[in-house]
């Protein structure tokens, strides 16, 4: 198709009316290999890559409307690390960390405002805090 940067530009563009993808710009097309396509997140987003791995079989397949091939998406942070999209080998995966004020996503989706939202819209979990009794919505 072109070069990294014409490709993730037709991709951005593909994406732009689907707020759902909106997190995809934090995201940049470092190469195409055959059919390997290598995304890294962009500095200052590393807290998007474990939400990102999570996502790449979306990506894989955007790339694959757009490319008109088979591809297996990568996804790397600053670090290295790698997660495939087709779950095959990678480097260390980012370890999740849990501090006292973030719920599980496993909690999170038991309250029932948040079912009625993933029941209404088309949206994914990225994160889910506790709100503190000082502060205001």
């Amino acid at each position: 198709m072109g070069t990294p940067d014409e490709i993730w530009s037709a991709v951005l563009e593909l994406i732009t009316d689907k707020p759902v993808l909106s997190w995809a710009a934090n995201l940049r097309l470092e190469r195409v290999e055959g059919g390997n396509v290598h995304l890294s997140v962009r500095p200052g987003h590393r807290d998007l890559l474990r939400f990102a791995q999570q996502q790449r079989e979306r990506l894989a397949e955007l790339m694959r409307g757009l490319l008109k091939r088979p591809v297996r998406v990568e996804i790397t942070a600053a670090s290295g690390d790698a997660i495939t999209a087709d779950g095959g080998s990678a480097t260390t995966p980012v370890p999740a960390v849990r501090d006292t004020d973030t719920l599980s996503q496993q909690e999170a989706m038991s309250l029932p405002l948040v079912r009625q939202v993933f029941e209404h819209y088309d949206v994914a979990l990225v994160d889910a805090r506790k709100r503190k009794p000082d502060e205001h919505a």
